[in-house]
């Protein structure tokens, strides 16, 4: 890259796909799909492109929690493994309850 008669050096890439490739999004979830093996039986996982969502039920919100939270440190440890990082700014935690049963 050329900015004001300045060169940057060439660095190789090491992993990655260009930005806007067609084959991204596909090979992406291929290289994640072993995801699914960090999830306990009472979980699911949604895998869209770049974004996942983690599901859980349960009969009281600390049981749900205790959940949630054991699947995100395994899903935290599958990706050091892997070479990914979960962004804490864009991860939300959402209850979806009923009034008689928040109580």
């Amino acid at each position: 890259m050329k900015i004001d008669d300045v060169k940057s050096d060439l660095q190789p890439i090491i992993s990655g796909l260009p930005q806007g490739s067609i084959l991204g999004p596909l090979l992406f979830l291929i290289y994640i799909n072993d995801i699914y093996s960090c999830i306990d039986v009472s979980s699911s996982i949604g895998l869209y492109e770049d974004d996942s969502t983690l599901h859980t039920s349960g009969h009281t919100i600390q049981s749900v929690q205790s959940d949630l939270q054991s699947c995100l440190d395994r899903i935290n440890y599958w990706c050091k493994i892997n070479n990914m990082s979960i962004n804490p700014v864009k991860t939300k935690c959402m209850l979806i309850s009923s009034k008689h049963r928040l109580k």
